[in-house]
Formats: structure tokens, sequence, C-alpha cells
């Protein structure tokens, strides 16, 4: 399986604290996709997989790397 790494900016978009070990990219509640958290995605998160959202895991190395969605 091949891995796919986050690329983008590591800070919450609703929050605008760092994402620590967990960052999502998903759809909220109020309509629009956001890099979020993990305390603002449990808020405002609507769901992981297609049309709804990945959760990336940051590494060892540095790397967030996607386990879901």
């Amino acid at each position: 399986m091949k891995t796919v790494e986050w690329n983008g900016r590591r800070d919450c978009d609703l929050c605008h604290r760092p994402c620590t070990k967990t960052l999502y990219d998903a759809r909220t509640l109020f309509g629009p996709w956001a890099v979020m958290c993990e305390k603002c995605y449990t808020s405002v998160g609507l769901g992981l997989g297609t049309g709804y959202g990945r959760k990336y895991k940051l590494t060892d190395d540095d790397r967030y790397v996607k386990v879901a969605g």
C-alpha cells in the first residue's frame, strides 16, 4: 500500500493551535473542509472516508502519514 503524507500546514483552522499527534483534513458541521486538531475534529468533524475526510498520525520522523479515510 502506498504511503500518503500530509504536506500542508500543521495548525488547526478552527482553534489555530498546532496539531500534535493527530491531524484531520475533513468536512465540518458548517460545510467547508478544515485542517483540525483532535479536539476540534471531535466537536465539529463529520466523519472519515470518501467525501468526508482523512486522518493523519505524526510519525517519529516528524511526518504526518494517512491512517484512515
